[in-house]
């Protein structure tokens, strides 16, 4: 494993991953989705992917990671039970190219899997966040289905002694921690 230069740091995740995944297909989801801080499409706006098909891809020189998933009728709902008013909106393309935010979590998940996406931006207000939330959780609860959540994140991105774009702050683990508390 070590062959391709991953750090102790990227083998513990991609282990944690792996763990995740199994606890996933445990509970024999109908859909997942995956709510991703990176993928920007509408500035301020929450974006609900309706579309069918959703690819994720990652390039690093001449390797090529790329997977793709089907997104079922429950993302379709979700954005139809949602306040458009709200700063909440749909995006119907034929196909959805996600960001790396959700190619990360989404690797450890076969291609069957009906997954939904929805990006947050970081711009958006906190309230409306908040509401989403609480409107996610009610329309889950509403559902007769199985659905998954996942929070895609590195909130502080701070966490690397070795990141030359964000430098190393301690209090990454700290928060990180609060975070985890607060779940």
């Amino acid at each position: 494993e070590l062959k391709y230069g991953l750090e102790n740091n990227t083998l513990k995740t991609i282990q944690g991953l792996n763990v995740i995944r199994h606890l996933i297909k445990d509970k024999k989801l109908d859909h997942l989705f995956v709510l991703d801080p990176h993928s920007k499409i509408l500035s301020s706006k929450i974006s609900i992917v309706t579309s069918r098909l959703i690819v994720s891809s990652f390039r690093k020189d001449d390797f090529i990671v790329s997977k793709q998933y089907s997104n079922d009728k429950v993302s379709k709902d979700l954005a139809s039970y949602c306040s458009f008013d709200d700063g909440v909106c749909s995006v119907d393309d034929l196909q959805f190219d996600s960001s790396w935010g959700s190619l990360v979590p989404l690797w450890f998940l076969q291609d069957k899997e009906s997954v939904g996406v929805i990006t947050i931006d970081s711009q958006i207000e906190r309230s409306k966040i908040i509401d989403f939330g609480k409107n996610l959780y009610n329309f889950i609860n509403l559902q007769n289905k199985r659905i998954g959540i996942i929070l895609s994140c590195d909130f502080s991105h701070t966490h690397s002694k070795n990141n030359p774009i964000f430098p190393y702050n301690d209090y990454s683990k700290e928060f990180d921690d609060l975070l985890v508390k607060m779940f």
